[in-house]
């Protein structure tokens, strides 16, 4: 069972690595590779979302938790129940805003991965909603390098979901799933109506957000051969998340209630990508070249908390940065919300 579940834990990490290696080794490595990673030695495909904000002691964040209340009942015994999820991914935290803040807070719950939960994420947008005076429940399920189709097959993310009203549901998929180049866009769309449909079963005044992620950094291996440049990554990403809001989820999806369904895209990728084109761009990227620094991660909970709330973000919580950076940042977000339209009627 343990070999199994480390197959699993696996499966969607060779699947993009195995694109690259078959496209460039002799046929006998490849598939010397393949026997390794199905016998359980290859590495994990983890982000150890270890780090501090705002004077918070360095320690794992949890893959599962909730900001701004008690924890969902679909975590909150996930450990003496045995969840799907292993090891740190078991484990989960609930924190809660100041006396007074709680009152009718908007319910929000994010469905993604390390790029969820990375350099403290959920934790910078409730405190940055929190600290603009909105109140915020926001419940999370982020296991390390699992996609849409996988949380289809975990209690967690299902329960969660399952729990009704929610205000607002972010899904982000596998970074590079909804890629030409090493990913299945068409598999992230079917996946992200399946989400949706059980949102709105459960949640059917709730608003639905697909969460952008960004290309990699231009010094990362996937140049050139996946890609020719993190341009080119970008525009494939935010092609598949446009059409599968505006297009896919409205033609293909099955609940059909009266509450007008809307389908939204929060622009973190491009938001990104801005600002490594900007005269004097600070560094967004991880040392892994891939995953969301502090700086990063900022960014992208200004564009999650622009997106969630319509709400401006130039001003908002920055104690961590400089001023000048701060605004920077916050302008970049602005400006990529505003190029971009992000609601989609269906």
């Amino acid at each position: 069972m343990k070999r199994q579940g480390r197959r699993e834990d696996i499966s969607e990490f060779m699947l993009t690595a195995g694109k690259e290696m078959c496209a460039r080794l002799p046929n006998r490595l490849c598939i010397g590779l393949v026997v390794l990673a199905c016998l359980g030695f290859a590495p994990e495909h983890s982000w150890p979302a270890r780090g501090g904000i705002h004077g918070e002691p360095m320690r794992p964040f949890p893959v599962v938790g909730a900001l701004g209340g008690t924890l969902p009942a679909a975590v909150a015994d996930s450990r003496r129940a045995g969840p799907a999820l292993r090891g740190d991914d078991a484990w989960a935290i609930h924190a809660r805003a100041p006396a007074g803040v709680l009152e009718s807070p908007l319910r929000v719950l994010m469905i993604g991965n390390s790029f969820t939960r990375g350099s403290f994420l959920p934790l910078r947008l409730w405190r940055m909603a929190t600290t603009e005076g909105k109140p915020t429940y926001l419940a999370w399920s982020a296991p390390s390098g699992y996609s849409l189709q996988r949380h289809r097959r975990i209690p967690e993310s299902v329960g969660l979901v399952d729990e009704g009203d929610w205000d607002v549901v972010i899904l982000q998929e596998f970074s590079t799933r909804p890629t030409d180049g090493l990913g299945r866009p068409g598999r992230f769309k079917k996946d992200a109506t399946w989400w949706y449909d059980r949102v709105k079963t459960s949640s059917p005044s709730a608003r639905v957000i697909l969460y952008e992620t960004w290309a990699r950094h231009a010094d990362h291996e996937v140049y050139p051969r996946s890609f020719r440049s993190p341009l080119q990554m970008q525009r494939e990403l935010r092609r598949h998340y446009a059409d599968c809001a505006s297009e896919h989820i409205p033609r293909h999806r099955r609940w059909r209630g009266k509450t007008l369904s809307r389908v939204e895209v929060a622009p973190v990728g491009e938001a990104c990508l801005s600002h490594v084109r900007s005269e004097h761009p600070r560094r967004l990227h991880h040392t892994d070249l891939y995953h969301a620094g502090p700086s990063g991660a900022y960014l992208s909970a200004l564009v999650l908390y622009g997106s969630i709330y319509r709400a401006p973000v130039v001003g908002v919580d920055s104690q961590e940065f400089t001023p000048d950076l701060a605004r920077h940042l916050q302008r970049t977000a602005r400006d990529a919300m505003r190029r971009r339209p992000s609601v989609y009627s269906s």
